[in-house]
């Protein structure tokens, strides 16, 4: 896999990343070898697009293999690399043919179905993937990184449960 992640600081290039490369080989086994991916972190996308992240192709609506991805890095790091890890989802979606854009028929492909009336977001059943793994994702890269112990790793549900324990 060939990545180029610009923007942000240091350990937000560094995170960043690493949960891109850990995702890729996760959904996408060898095809990540295949894939190119330039990330940039940016102050400005939610203010500019009221967004905090996207991911496009780059060379073909078919099986591409060349992305950029755009993350708000003004964001908490957790946040930060789960939007990566849902981004990366929506990557591999197009990577292995399974979301495919139709221009010429202003359709959408999933999963070799076309889907004309595209549905509202959280209808959308890439969504419900890409948001159902990243979670998942963000959990699984920060225990193979041994960041466990890390406060910003955990969300508001563990810092109770950590509380409660105590």
């Amino acid at each position: 896999m060939f990545i180029n992640v610009e923007g942000g600081t240091k350990t937000q290039r560094k995170h960043v990343e690493s949960m891109a490369i850990f995702a890729a080989y996760k959904l996408m086994g060898k095809l990540a070898d295949r894939i190119e991916l330039d990330i940039e972190l940016s102050p400005r996308l939610y203010k500019e697009d009221h967004n905090i992240g996207d991911v496009i192709y780059e060379d073909s609506n078919h099986k591409p293999r060349q992305f950029t991805m755009r993350v708000d890095n003004t964001v908490k790091m957790r946040r930060i690399l789960e939007t990566v890890a849902h981004e990366m989802v929506h990557a591999k979606q197009f990577a292995k043919g399974e979301l495919v854009e139709l221009v010429k028929s202003q359709a959408t492909r999933w999963h070799g179905k076309s889907i004309k009336k595209i549905p509202e977001y959280w209808e959308r059943p890439w969504e419900i993937e890409a948001h159902g793994r990243e979670t998942g994702l963000f959990l699984k890269w920060v225990e193979d990184q041994g960041l466990e112990k890390e406060s910003w790793t955990w969300d508001d549900l563990d810092k109770y449960k950590q509380a409660y324990e105590q």
